[in-house]
């Protein structure tokens, strides 16, 4: 996939598709690092159940610093490809066909004892899982060699540098009686607030994402004040007795933790429970998109945030923990349809 950052930069992305066999989730083959919510799962196990197909891969990630998989699959795209399309956010993904039992079974045994991380495909993965255990029900087959006991997934070199995760940023409604004088003042118990004018919204940006690389740190937008707010942590040790006992290292470490324990829940009330009902909290991919939807009236809150890095994503799956729900925004998505993949024999 050759595509153009935010930034403006130039890069691609290399990977291969390819079923996989579907392991359970305690395995250790593949290891997720989000949670799910269930509404998705029950939509795509009903597409799934009248298809009998795989329309979009899961996207997953597997560590291998000397890159033999992607020196075999170069070599195999001197040819012309056999798709060449550009979507509408400009991104041309280019898919070359390597049937070559020689060069297969090279990447199958540099990749052999690797685990596989989803990076971006949680609902998608479990309910191959389900549709696996339902038809395995169904047709009393068990032996691991049908077609619904494999999913179509891309996968792509955690060392690969056209790699980009951008981060989720959270939109909050529905809040009664939240008062931003209030809120600042609690919030500034843990946090340096600093404020910009709107028209400063450019060096705010910058100013968060240069700051975030060495703290952490968040942005607040709200509808009670025309200035934007640059939120840093002014000690971890001072919040983590707020985390709970059952929380991590790992985890307390994370941007997307701090906000939900500290920012949401703790300060406003937004715990798990209001989570998992959708009924405060609503995700957006681009900061300019959070930011008018507050102008508009259709959000009372926008919390910006900095992107989980990969080695973060690494740590977190290793340890089988799980970071809430819309942590990573990996970039650019396959395209659906592009190919697909029959569950039947």
């Amino acid at each position: 996939m050759d595509y153009r950052t935010g930034e403006g930069e130039q890069k691609i992305l290399k990977g291969f598709l390819s079923r996989v066999l579907i392991e359970d989730l305690d395995s250790g083959v593949v290891l997720p690092h989000e949670n799910t919510l269930s509404g998705p799962k029950a939509d795509r196990l009903q597409l799934m159940e009248a298809t009998h197909a795989n329309f979009s891969p899961i996207f997953s990630l597997y560590s291998n610093p000397g890159m033999e998989a992607v020196e075999i699959l170069d070599a195999s795209a001197r040819t012309p490809p056999c798709i060449d399309v550009t979507d509408r956010d400009g991104i041309r993904h280019r898919i070359w066909t390597v049937d070559s039992e020689k060069e297969i079974d090279k990447i199958r045994k540099a990749l052999s004892d690797l685990p596989l991380f989803i990076a971006d495909g949680h609902h998608r993965y479990e309910t191959a899982l389900n549709f696996r255990n339902r038809m395995r029900e169904r047709t009393g087959k068990r032996d691991g060699r049908q077609g619904f006991d494999y999913v179509m997934m891309y996968f792509s070199n955690m060392e690969e540098p056209g790699l980009t995760i951008y981060p989720t940023h959270r939109l909050v409604d529905h809040l009664r009686d939240f008062q931003l004088s209030s809120y600042l003042e609690q919030i500034a118990d843990h946090f340096e607030v600093r404020p910009y004018p709107y028209l400063e919204k450019e060096h705010f940006l910058r100013d968060l994402k240069t700051v975030g690389e060495e703290r952490h740190a968040f942005g607040l937008y709200t509808t009670q004040s025309d200035d934007l707010y640059l939120l840093v942590l002014k000690n971890l040790d001072g919040i983590r007795p707020l985390f709970g006992e059952n929380l991590s290292s790992v985890l307390q470490q994370l941007d997307v933790t701090i906000l939900h324990t500290i920012l949401l829940d703790h300060l406003l009330g937004i715990g798990e429970k209001e989570l998992k009902a959708q009924s405060h909290v609503r995700y957006v991919k681009e900061a300019e998109d959070a930011l008018h939807t507050v102008n508009d009236g259709d959000a009372q809150l926008a919390f910006l945030l900095n992107g989980t890095r990969v080695d973060q994503l690494r740590e977190v799956s290793l340890q089988g923990e799980k970071m809430p729900q819309k942590s990573t925004y990996f970039y650019p998505k396959l395209l659906t349809g592009l190919v697909l993949n029959s569950l039947d024999d």
